[in-house]
């Protein structure tokens, strides 16, 4: 009954305001929320402990990430501090992690262009979310802070007569910074190679009789091995069924793309793919710019590759609007 209560509340929120009014509003308040992050992380990084120490007495993390000795977490609703003892200071604003937020906050810069006809590439505005991008130092975010770039350049009409050179360069740039930043090559590298030693991880935790974390392409692996096993159909959510469970626990799923090639096999592969396209044609009606379908597709699978984003309610809605906001919309508007 999942999908079924979310689709409930997508069809409803989707259609409280007319499009591009309500992607606006979103708009606003991840803006305002990348401030208060700003703030924050601005001050996570001048007064550190202190800081951290001050934060803590209002702590309302709930039982996420309790008792781990080698990180310390903080959560107060509009903000969360996630420390690794040997990691950087990373801006995880108002999500759970650095990774989410910074699609919110992509999701956010992307409409921003959108709805002012890309005039203008750095404003307060558009600064405010890049540099809150660039304040998670996640990798998710920078390889769509990249896509949005890239999508403004090809359509700034300013610019026509040199595209090619700023494209040019700026692909350049992004080429050197790939393999100049730990947390993207470097990275993904690390995650791929994670992802080859999945079946000794089981085996290990196994032993241990814990669950933990497939990462995403240890999980693309046990999506894949789901799939031979129901190609068509999935496990329509079965986890016990998983190629990923061995006894009473589990390698988590974070791949959004993952989980759906798992549970839902072809039919939720092309379902995502249809839902995409549909909800990329609703976007380019309701904005000015008559933008290409491939960016939106994109960005957005971008980022359920990286996460679960599909679970989150907002872009379950986006998701879905391609087949929920045209009919419901024009029923209401003609009462």
């Amino acid at each position: 009954f999942r999908f079924i209560i979310f689709a409930y509340i997508g069809v409803v929120f989707i259609n409280l305001f007319q499009l591009n009014r309500l992607l606006y509003f979103y708009e606003i308040i991840i803006y305002y929320l990348s401030i208060i992050s700003l703030i924050f992380f601005s001050t996570e990084v001048l007064f550190g402990n202190a800081f951290i120490s001050l934060l803590d007495k209002f702590n309302l993390r709930g039982d996420l990430f309790i008792d781990q000795p080698h990180l310390k977490y903080i959560n107060i609703i509009i903000y969360t501090v996630l420390r690794y003892y040997d990691g950087s200071i990373r801006n995880c604003g108002f999500a759970f992690e650095p990774g989410p937020f910074s699609i919110f906050v992509a999701f956010a810069l992307f409409f921003y262009y959108l709805r002012s006809n890309f005039s203008s590439f750095f404003n307060k505005r558009s600064l405010i979310f890049i540099l809150t991008i660039l304040s998670t130092l996640s990798t998710t975010g920078y390889i769509l802070l990249f896509i949005i770039v890239f999508l403004y350049i090809r359509n700034d009409k300013s610019i026509k007569n040199y595209r090619f050179m700023f494209t040019l360069s700026i692909f350049a740039v992004f080429v050197f910074l790939f393999f100049y930043i730990d947390i993207l090559y470097d990275k993904i590298i690390l995650l791929y190679n994670s992802g080859l030693e999945i079946e000794d991880n089981m085996n290990r935790f196994a032993q241990l009789n814990k669950s933990f974390s497939a990462g995403r392409f240890g999980g693309l692996y046990i999506a894949y091995n789901d799939f031979l096993k129901f190609p068509f159909g999935g496990l329509g959510g079965s986890r016990e069924l998983s190629y990923g469970t061995f006894g009473t626990n589990i390698a988590a799923l974070i791949s959004g793309f993952a989980t759906i090639l798992s549970n839902y096999g072809l039919f939720g592969v092309f379902a995502l793919f249809y839902l995409l396209s549909a909800s990329s044609h609703k976007v380019k009606y309701y904005y000015p710019h008559k933008l290409s379908n491939i960016f939106f597709i994109l960005i957005y699978f971008v980022s359920i590759f990286s996460f679960n984003i599909h679970l989150n309610y907002f872009f379950f809605s986006i998701l879905f609007m391609g087949l929920f906001y045209y009919k419901f919309n024009n029923r209401l508007n003609n009462r």
